[in-house]
């Protein structure tokens, strides 16, 4: 997966070499896309959260999250509360990107952030647990059990 988004950004800086992404009318089309992705992606997790909501499992999940100075600490919650946390994590971490992209192309005039932040975000979601489980239908064992733990990009 991570060799995909690996060529997926390579391949868009390679793509928007090709333009001059100064000229009026490609940042129209840009930032056009990027609101229709911002859109798509809100759009996404609130069905998500209605699906979660609907499908109320109440199933008991027990596990242990690390704390700073290597503490951990003991978290015994149900499936359907992880999962509305982890929803609520996804919606801040896409506002905040926005307003993050928004405002280095209001202040700066920025136009690459929007472009990569048009695809890599909607790329993430798609191999989320969350979108995995709720909305391909996959079953939550193997790597889609939880707790989920984040991709660590360092890891071999």
């Amino acid at each position: 997966m991570q060799m995909i988004q690996m060529g997926l950004v390579f391949g868009t800086l390679h793509f928007i070499k090709k333009f001059k992404l100064d000229e009026p009318e490609y940042v129209q089309y840009i930032q056009a896309m990027y609101a229709l992705s911002v859109c798509l992606l809100m759009a996404t997790i609130f069905y998500l959260k209605t699906l979660v909501e609907s499908k109320n499992d109440q199933s008991r999940l027990e596990y242990t999250e690390p704390q700073l100075g290597g503490q951990q600490t003991h978290v015994a919650t149900t499936v359907k509360e992880y999962d509305l946390k982890d929803i609520k994590r996804v919606r801040n971490s896409t506002l905040t990107t926005a307003a993050v992209v928004l405002f280095m192309f209001w202040k700066f005039g920025f136009v690459q952030p929007m472009i990569f932040q048009t695809i890599l975000p909607i790329f993430n979601m798609i191999k989320s647990p969350l979108f995995q489980i709720y909305l391909l239908g996959k079953p939550a064992t193997g790597d889609l059990a939880r707790p989920w733990r984040p991709e660590n990009p360092f890891a071999p």
